[in-house]
């Protein structure tokens, strides 16, 4: 048995799982049965390090004070396993240490009072506990500060019920029971008499770090499960939607709510985290990349202009589709954001340093380096790269909260270019002078067409079609499905027709009434796809992939169809939607008015009728997908005729624009690791 368990270990060494840390945590949260559901998933101890380094080094405390380490309050209330609270108990022991004291003399001061964590899974509370302890592992301790939360239906000793919904329900509370019938209520040490609940004042914490959980309560497709968000644990039906009712009571007390369902539960975390940080602390989250550009997400960017100051959102520029995110097997691009709670009288205008990693650090020794490096930066530079030694770790640009396309971007020009061009600056590399070009957002030129749920679906009330084949001859015809091997050209046809549920006619002829003949992709596939927006030959509904959209007078679809498949037409894409795959932009239907395009009512009738001469003339033409832009003649005549010949720029714009768009081709959130990138 003991040369079976050497062989095995001797097999684990090889695999490289001594430079593995958390390898319990690591497995533990692997094997969640409901991980679907409770959508916890394992922070990289290497993004544990980076984010704890980044939020330490930017604490205001004296740590040279070694008497005021236990007056810390530093906090997970969506602890797992306690990758992220070790990591930053880990970073002040090192200011402890480097100040020249023993940090096994504060640890039990720490453990018993500094560090606070809550889970709903007993078995998670467990494992943070135990590895707290194991900074000091012979140092006695009593009590921790480290709790299971109650969630679901809990029965209360008079036989009353009520539904928790884990530290979720601190939000608006300084006190609550932690009592949970799946386990026991606090961790405890050597002391036995521990209180079964945890006192949380509102602003009191001097840190808040958290991976929550991302699930959304929504449910936009009907199924089996209400609320996917409380699905956890087996919970009923009825528990799903008490819960999530207790959840929408919360955010109805907060003065400035950040929770959104449509992004997801971290938001609602993001309120508890706010209403317990104190001025002058700083909140640090690992969180999905649409915080920097999803619809849902503007009440989180809102508070964070707010509210904050010192703003950090880290990224990852990367090439490998795998290393876009700071958890383990999310296969989504996730951000860290660190930043400082102020008083709202002090208006910092959002000012946020994004830092774009060009690859995931790949040792603990290599991310606290990182981290050190950029709390050193020079403040008053707004843009350059940051070195380790002689290699280029990564990009930065300061720039506002609302400029979310920053993030993820390697060539930092790039940022500039398009954050000058939303002012109507188009600000080229080697270019003399600006180039003026009339600009708007979408949203001020028309209307968008309906949502897919409102023209076919299972909600009879809602949408009054059903799918059936495309005719020749159809009374609805509709451009429902995407296809790229017949979307490579501006002209798509409908793929579909409309037939009218019985009882519905009344209806399908006011849905029918906001069909138009332009139509804008949502989700863009840049390595693959060639076109961002096609027109029919006939007025048509759009589906989820090709939603349409009225103009405000129709002779302006034409240049709008040019705009958006020439290089910054795509690029507004790129730069508005959400980069969380590689080579793939999203936008919903409700964020496509805010793509920045040409505005045609500044354009005189001449210029008008010159674009639809230009597009009748390249409608037909095969197009590159838009990553090869760079080598494909036809996306470069489109640019110069829409430039030169509709615009009236001066042709010298030609071999700088070229620059730009082989910096953009060369971007990984582009080319996706493609072989077609630039060489």
């Amino acid at each position: 048995m003991i040369d079976a368990l050497a062989d095995a270990t001797q097999k684990l060494a090889h695999m490289g799982i001594t430079t593995r840390h958390d390898v319990v945590g690591k497995m533990f949260q692997s094997l969640i049965v409901d991980r679907k559901f409770l959508a916890t998933f394992y922070t990289r101890p290497t993004s544990a390090a980076l984010i704890s380094e980044l939020a330490i080094g930017r604490l205001r405390h004296n740590w040279k004070d070694l008497d005021s380490y236990d007056q810390l309050r530093i906090a997970d209330l969506s602890c797992g396993t306690g990758t992220l609270l070790s990591a930053a108990y880990r970073s002040s022991l090192m200011r402890f240490r480097r100040a020249g004291g023993d940090d096994s003399t504060i640890h039990a001061r720490m453990i018993e009072r500094a560090i606070i964590a809550a889970d709903i899974m007993p078995a998670a509370a467990h494992l943070c506990a135990s590895q707290l302890s194991s900074f000091h592992p012979t140092v006695a301790f009593g009590n921790t500060q480290v709790f299971t939360m109650p969630y679901g239906r809990i029965r209360e000793e008079d036989g009353s019920e009520r539904y928790a919904i884990g530290s979720l329900d601190l939000t608006d509370a300084n006190h609550l029971s932690t009592l949970f019938t799946t386990g026991a209520d606090q961790i405890k040490g050597v002391n036995n008499t521990a209180e079964s609940s945890i006192r949380l004042p509102e602003h009191s914490l001097d840190l808040v770090i958290m991976n929550p959980p991302f699930t959304r309560p929504t449910n936009h497709a009907l199924s089996e499960v209400p609320v996917p968000s409380f699905a956890g644990f087996d919970t009923s039906s009825q528990e799903q939607v008490a819960m999530s009712s207790r959840l929408k009571l919360l955010r109805r007390r907060l003065s400035s709510p950040m929770g959104d369902g449509n992004a997801g539960l971290a938001t609602y975390f993001m309120d508890l985290a706010h209403a317990k940080v104190k001025e002058g602390g700083l909140i640090a989250f690992v969180i999905p990349k649409t915080l920097v550009s999803g619809a849902s997400w503007a009440g989180v960017r809102r508070v964070l202009r707010q509210h904050y100051t010192n703003i950090v959102i880290v990224s990852i520029a990367s090439a490998n589709a795998k290393n876009l995110s700071f958890s383990a097997d999310t296969n989504l691009a996730e951000v860290l954001l660190v930043a400082e709670r102020t008083t709202p009288a002090r208006n910092y205008a959002g000012v946020v340093l994004y830092l774009n990693l060009h690859e995931q650090p790949q040792t603990i020794l290599e991310a606290i380096v990182i981290a050190r490096s950029c709390c050193s930066l020079n403040p008053e530079r707004p843009s350059g790269r940051l070195k380790i030694g002689d290699t280029v770790a990564a990009s930065y640009v300061r720039a506002g909260i609302d400029d979310g396309g920053c993030a993820a971007v390697r060539h930092v020009g790039l940022a500039r270019v398009f954050r000058k061009f939303t002012e109507g600056q188009l600000s080229l590399p080697r270019a003399a002078a600006d180039f003026q070009i009339p600009i708007s957002r979408l949203g001020d030129l028309g209307e968008r067409g309906k949502v897919h749920r409102d023209i076919y679906g299972s909600r009879e009330k809602m949408a009054p079609f059903t799918l059936g084949p495309v005719e020749p001859a159809g009374s609805y015809p509709i451009l429902w499905s995407h296809d790229v091997r017949r979307e490579r050209s501006m002209m798509v046809a409908p793929d579909h027709s409309g037939l009218v549920r019985p009882g519905c006619h009344e209806h399908a002829r006011s849905v029918w009434a906001t069909a138009t003949r332009l139509h804008l992709r949502t989700g863009l596939r840049l390595n693959s796809e060639c076109v961002a927006a096609c027109r029919n030959s006939q007025p048509a509904l759009g589906g989820a992939a090709w939603p349409n959209f009225a103009c405000c007078e129709e002779s302006w679809e034409g240049i709008l169809a040019l705009w958006f498949n020439s290089t910054l037409g795509l690029m507004s894409y790129w730069w508005h939607g959400s980069r969380q795959q590689l080579g793939r932009t999203v936008l919903t239907i409700t964020t496509l008015p805010m793509l920045t395009c040409v505005d045609p009512r500044q354009l005189a009738p001449a210029q008008i009728e010159r674009a639809q001469e230009v597009f009748q003339a390249l409608k037909s033409e095969s197009f590159l997908p838009a990553n090869e832009a760079y080598r494909d003649a036809r996306h470069q005549a489109l640019d110069r005729a829409l430039l030169v010949d509709v615009l009236g720029l001066d042709p010298g714009i030609e071999p700088l624009l070229d620059y730009v768009r082989m910096q953009w081709c060369s971007e990984p959130t582009v080319h996706g690791g493609k072989k077609t990138a630039p060489k």
